[in-house]
């Protein structure tokens, strides 16, 4: 089974248009088990609704869909690296913590680590080309 970790941006993005983004959230595998943390639903929620002002409505059956397709993983995890933006640090936690596979971002910071342990860090057009999906 792959594990993989679902950073804000790439739920965000998957919200408004209907490209590599979506294609992987809405993709259902038994071989596939996604992941995310409570810290990426808050950052989903406050994007949507401060910077992009979606309806509350519309945030929340986002945000029920996420919780029940995605397992949720805490940051439980002993980093012994330093992150530029120390948000990133408790999203790379969250995937070790779920001994993800892939990370799946489209933050720069975060893809500059290309890899950290046995977790690789890669785009949403990445992950369509090595998984064939």
């Amino acid at each position: 089974m792959i594990k993989i970790f679902i950073d804000t941006n790439i739920f965000v993005s998957a919200f408004f248009f209907e490209g590599n983004e979506r294609k992987i959230i809405s993709h259902h595998s038994k071989n596939i088990k996604y992941f995310t943390s409570e810290q990426v639903t808050d950052e989903i929620k406050t994007v949507l609704l401060k910077k992009f002002n979606v309806d509350e409505n519309s945030i929340n059956q986002y945000l029920a869909k996420i919780i029940l397709e995605f397992v949720l993983v805490a940051p439980d995890y002993n980093l012994n690296i330093i992150v530029r933006d120390e948000k990133d640090t408790d999203i790379l936690k969250s995937a070790l913590a779920a001994n993800c596979k892939y990370l799946i971002t489209g933050d720069a910071d975060l893809l500059t680590l290309k890899q950290v342990e046995n977790t690789k860090i890669i785009t949403s057009k990445q992950l369509i080309e090595k998984l064939k999906l």
